[in-house]
């Protein structure tokens, strides 16, 4: 008898495209930090993600945690709130010097 897998985690409604496009968002602000190069805009259509949520950011490499924050209240869009997460909360912060090349694994 075959197991099914076990999920993890809260289901809050979002469909596969939107989880892609917030996981885009996340790693699109790391990668470019992480080059000192300035972050895109995001156009997001999505109604959902336009919704003032909060969120949890993890980002690891080769299984070891590099970096995590979040914030429970939707003070902004959830697109936003994504987007300002890995962002530095303060001049020189050795974040996006830990990553190096290729962040390994995000998690929202």
């Amino acid at each position: 008898m075959k197991e099914e897998k076990k999920k993890v985690g809260v289901d809050l409604g979002l469909t596969e495209q939107e989880k892609k496009i917030l996981h885009d968002i996340v790693t699109s602000v790391v990668e470019n930090k992480a080059k000192g190069k300035p972050v895109p805009g995001f156009n997001v259509d999505s109604s959902v993600l336009k919704e003032n949520r909060g969120a949890f950011v993890t980002i690891t490499k080769k299984g070891q945690l590099r970096g995590c924050i979040g914030q429970i209240e939707g003070r902004s869009p959830l697109h936003k709130t994504i987007e300002e997460m890995p962002k530095p909360r303060r001049s020189g912060s050795p974040l996006y010097a830990r990553h190096g090349k290729g962040v390994a694994r995000i998690e929202i």
